[in-house]
């Protein structure tokens, strides 16, 4: 599919919502000046839902190769592999997040050989004034509904989950081979995106709500101990975070930073691997 300008695929605008699974997208292209979003484009969106999912080969002429998530939209990925997608203009390769939104991955995400071209920052992924959430390999997070369309909460990762019990898996997020060709940051490019501290857990939800910078989260930090610990709620700052088991290799830039270039970006590791 060929889109002209914004979503070379699908386009989601005004509290519209989105939910994939169990889905291949190929070769999607955003043509033309200020093209963003070789696949999709999110603007002031609802929850966005992505699992079980593989995005390939995907291009967008000013930036997001394949996912362009802007103006206070969120997107959570569950097991999606985004992979060989390409942006020219601002970079991000595969994902661009930007304008106060968010992204949160979490179960087995791959990104493999995304790169940013010309002068680009950010060979799988470029955040600016928004947050990056990166699920430790043991964590799980409870998704919005979408009222009437989508009437129920989502556990993540999905692939932990049975009828009767929770599932051992080693579910980590993996970012391969990304390029900044001719830019900053190899695997991840963050700027405009401070926040202390990036990561707040409370115990309930609605005394909270006003002293958080994004939507609270159940949240759970071990699935090992599903039945015996209580779930809290999480809220995240703008910035980068990774949890544990996180995976950056083989990339590469240009200008500097092959595995994270931040400039004005809270970035916090968890017991991630470089």
């Amino acid at each position: 599919a060929r889109g002209g300008g914004l979503g070379g695929s699908i386009a989601i605008l005004n509290h519209a919502g989105l939910r994939l699974k169990n889905s291949t997208a190929m070769g999607n292209v955003a043509e033309g000046k200020g093209s963003l979003g070789g696949f999709l484009y999110a603007r002031l969106s609802a929850p966005i839902l992505f699992q079980n999912t593989r995005i390939e080969k995907c291009t967008a002429a000013a930036g997001a190769g394949a996912l362009a998530i802007v103006a206070s939209s969120s997107i959570a990925l569950d097991a999606v592999e985004i992979a060989r997608c390409s942006a020219g203009g601002i970079g991000g390769g595969a994902i661009l997040v930007d304008e106060g939104s968010e992204a949160h991955l979490i179960g087995r995400c791959r990104l493999e050989e995304n790169h940013a071209e010309m002068e680009g920052a950010g060979g799988h992924v470029h955040v600016a004034a928004s947050k990056f959430i990166v699920h430790g390999q043991q964590s799980f997070l409870e998704w919005p509904a979408l009222r009437p369309v989508f009437p129920n909460t989502v556990l993540l990762p999905n692939s932990k989950f049975g009828e009767d019990e929770v599932k051992e898996t080693r579910d980590y997020t993996t970012f391969s081979r990304g390029d900044a060709r001719k830019g900053f940051g190899g695997s991840i490019f963050c700027t405009a995106s401070l926040s202390s501290p990036i990561l707040r857990t409370f115990e309930g939800a609605r005394s909270q709500q006003s002293s958080c910078d994004s939507k609270l989260y159940k949240f759970k930090s071990d699935y090992r101990s599903f039945r015996q610990i209580p779930s809290q709620f999480v809220c995240f700052g703008k910035g980068v975070y990774l949890g544990s088991g996180s995976l950056i290799e083989k990339s590469q830039a240009s200008e500097g930073g092959g595995a994270i270039f931040g400039s004005g970006c809270s970035i916090h590791l968890d017991s991630s691997l470089l």
